[in-house]
């Protein structure tokens, strides 16, 4: 569970960072929100799809973080992860 809250968290804040970084950049009108990376991030790294906001708007290193965040919240991933620990 804290790999998680972790990975998330850190994601929503590089997200979330490099949106702000790229000011002329903005989704629906107006710049991403912390509360809709967070979510998003959440939501690629559960592998369940929902979105708040048109992921065409975004960059595509924002895009290239929710397909990371896709990777590694995969259950053949979080699988393997727990194994290692175990050893």
């Amino acid at each position: 569970m804290s790999y998680f809250i972790a990975v998330i968290m850190i994601t929503s804040v590089i997200c979330y960072g490099q949106g702000l970084a790229n000011a002329s950049i903005e989704v629906e009108g107006s710049k991403l929100r912390y509360i809709d990376a967070l979510f998003l991030c959440a939501s690629a790294m559960t592998t369940t799809g929902l979105t708040t906001v048109n992921l065409g708007d975004l960059t595509a290193f924002q895009q290239s973080i929710f397909l990371v965040l896709m990777l590694v919240g995969s259950i053949v991933f979080v699988s393997m992860f727990t194994v290692i620990v175990r050893l």
